[in-house]
């Protein structure tokens, strides 16, 4: 495991897995060139636990490869062509992306959110393997 190098302040716990997947969407958003950070550390749309995130990243991702600006209208509008944009329903759509861009934070903690992200994945991952073998 790597050692965490952006630490919470004092007194306050580190974020939960979920929090961190706010955190990198909302980092994103606001710092759309830090999308390739995520994309160097190997952070996919599977490594998202809400169901609602993995659809987000997912057009941030396919905005990024195909070289287009990342906003919270154009992954919207990639969410409406990917037909995955109704998820944000009861999120008030747009209205969550903008919230999650406005409640980020510092950057500075993209990598240690990235890290918890892919730290819970493996955890759900591992769960699944002795459940299948009792199958």
């Amino acid at each position: 495991m790597q050692p965490v190098v952006h630490r919470p302040e004092r007194g306050k716990p580190f974020p939960s897995a979920m929090e961190s997947e706010k955190a990198i969407i909302g980092i994103i958003l606001l710092f759309p060139d830090r999308m390739a950070q995520a994309v160097d550390r190997d952070l996919v749309p599977e490594d998202f636990q809400a169901a609602h995130h993995a659809p987000i990243y997912d057009a941030m991702l396919a905005l990024h490869c195909d070289g287009e600006g990342i906003c919270f209208q154009s992954v919207y509008a990639r969410m409406s062509a990917l037909r995955t944009a109704q998820i944000l329903e009861p999120y008030e759509r747009e209205a969550y992306l903008v919230q999650l861009q406005n409640d980020c934070g510092t950057p500075a903690g993209l990598a240690d959110h990235i890290h918890a992200v892919k730290r819970a994945a493996n955890e759900r991952s591992q769960a699944l393997v002795p459940a299948r073998r009792n199958s």
